[in-house]
């Protein structure tokens, strides 16, 4: 089964599923994980991908762009009903803002989205047919 990333730090994601039970699919072929650096994507010199958010107020977003020609080409690489998953960790008011600090990450919440990460990938992985496509 074959996994494609769209990440802003793909060489930090690939090495830490490197190891434990994805690390083991992957060096025995049950997976196969394809790393895809959003910042290929943007349409500037720097590969910059921030955006303002709409409305003003503190903090950045990805623009859409750049996630939009990442998933078409992926998409018209290969089979055009390919199931995308898109996980979000959220901000907060200080959120990419000069007050942004660390004990304003909300560890609990990325913990379980890291589990359910884990879990879609195991689901996904372990199924003895392919998911339907609407």
């Amino acid at each position: 089964m074959k996994f494609t990333l769209i990440t802003l730090f793909p060489e930090e994601i690939k090495s830490s599923i490197s190891f434990g039970v994805l690390g083991r699919a992957i060096k025995n072929k049950v997976i196969e994980i394809d790393y895809i650096s959003l910042r290929d994507y943007s349409n500037n010199k720097y590969q910059s991908i921030d955006d303002k958010p709409y409305g003003g107020g503190p903090g950045m977003l990805i623009q859409a762009k750049p996630l939009i020609k990442a998933i078409t080409k992926i998409r018209n690489e290969r089979n055009k009903n390919i199931p995308v998953i898109f996980y979000f960790n959220g901000t907060h008011e200080d959120y990419h803002a000069p007050g942004d600090t660390p004990d304003k990450i909300n560890y609990e919440m990325l913990a379980k989205r890291s589990q359910l990460i884990f879990h879609t990938a195991w689901e996904l992985a372990n199924r003895n047919d392919r998911i339907k496509i609407n």
